[in-house]
């Protein structure tokens, strides 16, 4: 899957891509803190997602992708550092 997922993060424009791997880094260290904020990686997945990958007009498929969509922003989280070097 990780390979994969830098095969996409490859093909975005490098503002995009810039600009996501910097998120992950930080959310990921705002889970460092998650036994004061209970916010591990995973439920940061689940509430910063549908605002990174939202689509111009809500739609039932937007829905159905949602839980993809989380799972792979929590493997961009813990892989931050190895996907930088590898990009």
């Amino acid at each position: 899957k990780l390979q994969k997922i830098i095969m996409m993060l490859r093909d975005l424009p490098e503002l995009n891509r810039s600009t996501l791997l910097y998120l992950a880094r930080f959310f990921l260290l705002v889970s460092t803190h998650s036994e004061k904020n209970l916010m591990n990686p995973y439920n940061l997945a689940v509430i910063i997602t549908p605002n990174l990958f939202r689509s111009q007009q809500l739609t039932n498929k937007d829905l159905l992708n949602h839980g993809t969509l989380t799972d792979i922003f929590s493997i961009i989280m813990a892989n931050v550092d190895n996907i930088v070097k590898e990009i």
